[in-house]
């Protein structure tokens, strides 16, 4: 720390590269100390501190900067406060018999026995042994040739310290003592009329007209004495044949010289410190901001960790702060909602998504309060699970400043919950399939947009299947943290489609298939086979051709059909495992593979199942890999004692899907004998002993579990986990009746699921046959897409209505005219109806309604 103090003053300038001014000095334009096409502050053989045609710090008719027996700054042939070698040649600033900017007995930025600020071959500012804000061969404070030793450019290089119309070194309150301000105020070095270096009431160096050294503000104020105190001379002393060695007599000195020209070398040692402080002040400002572009730098390499793209995290940041958070999402509701955001934010520490609004932000839809009833949108598949909602906090973009620098996240990323990620059945039907055709509906969602999942759960045995929808790592809720206090999605969907899911699980009503299935096993087949060539897996052909191939061909595809069984290791065991494998392979005459999700790699178990005709399984989620199997295979469920296969249904609902092609047939252990119970286990593995006696032996003898709700019912749970012997005799005459043709995947062809267009050139003509007697004859044209397909069967069903009446006659034909006469009335007005449909169950448009009149 530097510190200049004088005695009995009763101001002291205190300057410390650790702290900056609290009003920092103004550089505009940069350069300090000199205006432009003017001689700085002197040039050789010229008048000293002056410009042409005005004589600077000096009085009028007095010599130049001098007093008696002594000359200020100048010697012959010497530059003053110039730029090259400036503040130093030989003997510069100083007098004979004395030393300025020092008092005795103290030395002001310097010590006895030495020169100050000049003397030739010597450091300048320092003191013997010591090197005050310089030495040879170093830089202080600044770059190359800033306050550096003899022989090098003292307070300036080329341009800096230096130009017009720029502020210098200085604000208020430098260098100044109690009632006056230094080096600070309006009209300051300049005044018409005035003496130079002259007494208090004066101003200092300034000639009329003419501002120099500064602009507004510097080196002065009205009325006082610059860079002085009343009664006291800063940063100078008497000379030595005047000085007295008690306090006392200097003080009388100086109060004797308090009204005599200041000191030159005072005014130097003051410039000399501004320049300092605003050296410093550069400094600090530099380290800011290097730090501030180490800290982009740094959150910048974040970023690009979580991507292979670059990204511009200044114009990232910049295009949060002006234009906020952008919102426009799809649906009506909060169940079918899916929304696109640009810059959406997540806060760990508050584990809150933030939509930073500015006067560019969109929010569509704008929903006010409503947005919180109950929730903006559905984070997973699973309709209306008050665990699962998404939504916002709100914040102006101008509190951006008070937060942490965020972390941009550049990848396109769709955000969404897994509903059970340990469950397989609903890693496929809750996340993976949603997921999938999600991403499909928005282009920018491709295989390198990135997964992030916000329920908290952890990575979960199938893990890897969810890494097959995108190239890009996914991304847990706990990960975010690693990735700093803020984090912002450039462009990012938030929510799942549920038009691919088949099944509700009980939370409002006893679980069953949806009430409005929108999905078919066309899209489903669709997304089993992208996840096979994931997997690198080749399944078996779901088509062959009728006649193709030999006898010989055909026989050996034959023998290569097979059936494979879920082996369950630890609940749910089929008892007498191998006796069944043995009953289906001489039943069936295939060959009989086992499964174990426990053993085997999700993988592996793919492989084998996409080839089988058949899939023997107790009830439970691994029956959901009956995705990929074959057209034309069957699935095969099995159920313990009092499980109601009717009320559990979503692998029957997933088989009968239109498209799928797959058989199903559920046998049920009717024999109590058959079963074995596990009271002693945990509660959510049908352990019921946490039960009071009297439920528990209800339970026990119970006979049907009743239909119930999601998803803890202790009935259900006892039930479903029971260990079963197979009445394999049962079971075989289940399959007999159930199974519609004998399973193979090799003569099958996929199921038309082509609907008929409406039938064309629909009429109707009506008679009177008597008073009570009429016909009515109506006629139409095939649909037009029928001309190019084939299909196996084709029917029309008419509706006949009485105008007036609230019902109608149905009738299914298979002729494209018919005449009706039964309950036909005369001079009555009928409404008709025609319609196609194709192969029973796939239903046509109506056709325009015909009004007929009898």
């Amino acid at each position: 720390m530097f510190a200049l103090s004088l005695p009995h003053s009763k101001s002291f300038l205190f300057l410390s590269p650790l702290c900056s001014p609290s009003t920092p000095p103004p550089t505009p334009h940069s350069n300090y100390l000199s205006t432009s096409h003017s001689n700085y502050l002197s040039t050789s053989h010229s008048n000293y501190l002056s410009t042409p045609h005005s004589h600077y710090l000096s009085t009028s008719h007095s010599h130049y900067l001098s007093t008696s027996h002594s000359h200020y700054l100048s010697t012959s042939h010497s530059h003053y406060l110039s730029t090259s070698h400036s503040l130093s040649t030989s003997h510069s600033i100083s007098t004979s018999h004395s030393h300025y900017l020092s008092t005795s007995h103290s030395h002001y930025l310097s010590t006895s026995h030495s020169h100050y600020l000049s003397t030739s071959h010597s450091h300048y500012l320092s003191t013997s042994l010591s090197h005050y804000l310089s030495t040879s061969h170093s830089h202080y404070l600044s770059t190359p040739h800033y306050l550096s030793t003899s022989h090098s450019h003292y307070l300036s290089t080329p341009h800096y310290l230096s130009t017009s119309h720029s502020h210098y070194l200085s604000t208020p309150h430098y260098l100044s003592t109690s009632h006056s301000h230094y080096l600070s105020t309006s009209h300051y070095l300049s005044t018409s009329h005035s003496h130079y270096l002259s007494t208090s009431r004066s101003h200092y160096l300034s000639t009329s007209h003419s501002h120099y050294l500064s602009t507004s503000h510097y080196l002065s104020t009205s009325h006082s004495h610059y860079l002085s105190t009343s009664r006291s001379h800063y940063l100078s002393t008497l000379p030595r044949s005047r000085r007295s060695p008690f306090p006392a007599a200097r003080s009388s000195a100086l109060r004797r010289m308090s009204h005599r020209p200041m000191s030159v070398g005072a005014l130097l040692n003051g410039l000399l410190v501004s320049v300092v402080a605003a050296l410093l002040w550069k400094y600090s400002k530099l380290s800011e901001h290097a730090a501030s572009l180490e800290e982009e730098l740094h959150l910048t390499r974040q970023s690009q960790e979580l991507s292979e793209g670059r990204i511009d995290y200044h114009a990232a940041l910049l295009a949060l702060q002006e234009h906020g958070t952008r919102m426009v999402c799809t649906g009506k509701m909060h169940t079918d909602r899916i929304c696109r955001f640009d810059y959406l934010c997540y806060c760990s520490e508050a584990e809150e998504f933030v939509f930073f609004y500015s006067n560019s932000s969109v929010m569509l839809p704008n929903l006010g309060p409503r947005r919180f009833q109950p929730a903006l949108l559905d984070l997973s598949s699973v309709e209306d699970h008050n665990t699962q909602y998404f939504n916002f906090l709100e914040l102006p973009a101008g509190a951006l400043k008070f937060m942490p620098k965020p972390v941009f996240v550049p990848d396109v990323t769709l955000i969404m919950n897994r509903f059970n990620p340990d469950n397989l059945m609903h890693v496929f039907h809750d996340d993976l399939l949603p997921a999938f055709y999600t991403m499909k509906q928005y282009l920018d969602l491709d295989d390198e947009a990135r997964l992030v999942f916000m329920e908290g759960w952890g990575e979960g045995p199938y893990f890897d299947l969810y890494r097959l929808l995108s190239g890009k790592q996914p991304l847990l809720k706990e990960q975010l943290k690693n990735f700093g206090k803020l984090m912002c999605f450039t462009k990012s969907y938030v929510g799942l489609s549920k038009m691919t899911t088949w099944y509700q699980y009980g939370f409002v009503q006893p679980q069953g298939p949806k009430a409005n299935i929108l999905v078919s096993g066309n899209e489903v087949r669709q997304f089993a086979k992208i996840m096979m060539e994931r997997m690198n897996i080749t399944g078996q052909e779901d088509t062959a051709k009728e006649g193709d191939g030999t006898e010989e061909e055909q026989e050996k595809e034959k023998r290569e059909d097979y059936i494979v069984v879920f082996s369950r290791s630890t609940t749910r065991l089929i008892l007498n495992e191998a006796e069944l494998i043995m009953a289906l392979a001489q039943e069936f005459q295939m060959r009989v593979l086992t499964v174990s999700l426990e053993e085997q790699s999700f993988a592996s178990i793919v492989q084998v199942i996409s080839g089988a005709s058949m899939l023997f399984s107790m009830h439970g989620a691994q029956l959901v890999t009956a995705l990929f199997l074959p057209r034309g295979a069957a699935v095969v469920e099995l159920f313990p004692y009092a499980v109601n296969p009717e009320q559990y249904t979503p692998y029957k609902t997933l088989a009968s899907l239109p498209g799928m092609d797959l058989q199903y047939v559920s046998w049920r252990n009717s024999m109590e004998e058959n079963t074995v119970t596990h009271p002693d286990r945990p509660w959510d593995q049908g352990g019921i002993v946490h039960l009071e006696k009297e439920e528990q032996e209800r339970i026990q003898v119970s006979k049907d579990v009743p239909r119930h709700l999601c998803c803890r019912n202790p009935e259900w749970l006892y039930r479903i986990y029971q260990d079963t012997l197979v009445d394999i005799p049962s079971l075989l005459e289940v399959l007999k009746e159930g199974l519609k043709t004998r399973p193979s995947v090799k003569k099958n062809k996929a199921a038309s699921t082509v609907h008929p267009g409406r039938v064309r050139e629909p009429q109707c003509q009506t008679s009177v046959q008597a008073t009570n007697e009429a016909k009515l004859t109506v006629s139409w044209q095939i649909p037009w897409n029928l001309k190019f397909l084939k299909v196996r069967e084709v029917k029309y069903e008419v509706w006949i209505q009485e105008q007036g009446e609230n019902t109608y006659m149905p009738y299914i034909l298979p002729q494209l005219n018919y005449t009706f006469s039964e309950n036909i009335k005369p001079f009555t007005t009928y409404l008709v109806w025609v319609r196609c449909i194709f192969n029973k169950s796939l239903l046509g448009p109506f056709a325009d309604v015909l009004m007929c009149r009898t």
